[in-house]
């Protein structure tokens, strides 16, 4: 359904996985965003893992 056109409606109010589902969708041109700016919270992080069977996932920014 590769052809089929997507249209995503965002506010100030969509936050975190939502943003980020956006975010991936346009960045990948199968979708258009329209509406207002989101908030803002897509936080980055990475996982580390402390062993085999176990990992701690922590937001983090670029730069720190």
């Amino acid at each position: 359904m590769e052809d089929v056109p997507l249209f995503i409606v965002i506010g100030e109010e969509t936050l975190s996985g939502a943003e980020e589902f956006s975010y991936n969708m346009q960045t990948q041109k199968r979708a258009i965003l329209i509406g207002q700016t989101s908030a803002g919270a897509a936080n980055p992080g990475v996982t580390r893992m402390i062993n085999n069977d176990l990992g701690v996932f922590y937001t983090h920014r670029s730069g720190y």
